[in-house]
């Protein structure tokens, strides 16, 4: 099933998950960015990204599920990665490597800073 907002309001990530090790920050236009921007698709490639509240989701259309969930904190003049997590369950994502994931989903983040001119 392809994600949609109206198919995944709450985010759901299974209880198979892990907390990844994401130092980032982002200043308010990069924040915004990231918050209502979406990520460039390519036939192989098409992530969704989902805001709410203080946390961002980022769903797979190939499988519609969360990947990546992460929470962002104001820490006054800039916004941080309070905590970020991966999908581990087999079903739905294909990984162990925390490191890799941490390193993939920071790659997505600049991905979509970019594609919305930040």
């Amino acid at each position: 099933m392809r994600a949609t907002p109206g198919n995944y309001p709450h985010h759901p990530m299974p209880e198979q998950r892990a907390q990844l090790p994401l130092d980032r920050t982002f200043d308010e236009t990069q924040y915004r960015a990231l918050r209502e921007g979406t990520i460039p698709k390519s036939p192989d490639d098409r992530w969704f990204v989902f805001e709410d509240e203080d946390w961002v989701a980022l769903h797979h259309s190939s499988t519609g599920h969360c990947i990546y969930r992460l929470r962002l904190e104001n820490t006054g003049h800039q916004w941080q990665v309070a905590e970020a997590w991966v999908n581990r369950d087999p079903a739905q994502y294909d990984s162990d490597d925390t490191q890799v994931d941490a390193q993939m989903l920071s790659s997505l983040l600049d991905r979509i800073i970019a594609a919305n001119g930040h």
